[in-house]
């Protein structure tokens, strides 16, 4: 899942000192949609169940969101994540040039209330992409301030005028 795939995604996620056992703080990384965090956090929770299950081994490792939020290390935005990655008020105030470059990285999640529900996996997880973006993610994307056409055409000539500036 691309959500995962760069560091910059996920948070780096720290044994707690002031507890007992496997606990783990998750670092909030900036911009970061809740969704995101609270997904990564179900699928660690669901690989530990099946890992039990296969192995017979316990790994008792609870992740932890602090009431106190812990700033994460890693500062740079994954490059190639889905939309939904981002909180969409945080999305939104992003440059012209940023929201090109994720615009058209589709949507990776529906709504908590299906991904949450483990019975419900089988509506959305293997779901081809066009499939998915028609169920879920187009409605998603509504949620999303999307560059223009003529904020597009404009980030394009201001390519244009920096290549052609490079080449003098």
């Amino acid at each position: 899942m691309r959500l995962a795939e760069e560091n910059e995604g996920h948070s780096e996620d720290e044994h707690n000192p002031n507890h007992n056992g496997e606990q783990y703080l998750i670092h909030e990384k900036e911009g970061r949609n809740s969704i995101v965090t609270s997904f990564f956090c179900l699928e660690d929770k669901r690989y530990q169940k099946a890992s039990k299950q296969r192995t017979g081994a316990c790994t008792n490792r609870i992740c932890v969101e602090p009431a106190v939020q812990i700033a994460a290390t890693v500062t740079h935005f994954p490059s190639n994540v889905p939309i939904d990655y981002f909180k969409p008020s945080f999305f939104d105030q992003m440059s012209v040039r940023k929201r090109a470059v994720y615009m058209d990285n589709g949507v990776a999640l529906p709504i908590p209330k299906i991904y949450a529900d483990g019975n419900r996996i089988g509506e959305w997880k293997n779901l081809l992409y066009n499939k998915f973006m028609e169920k879920f993610g187009n409605n998603m994307l509504k949620l999303y301030s999307l560059p223009t056409e003529a904020e597009l055409e404009q980030l394009q000539e201001y390519n244009d005028e920096d290549n052609n500036e490079d080449e003098d």
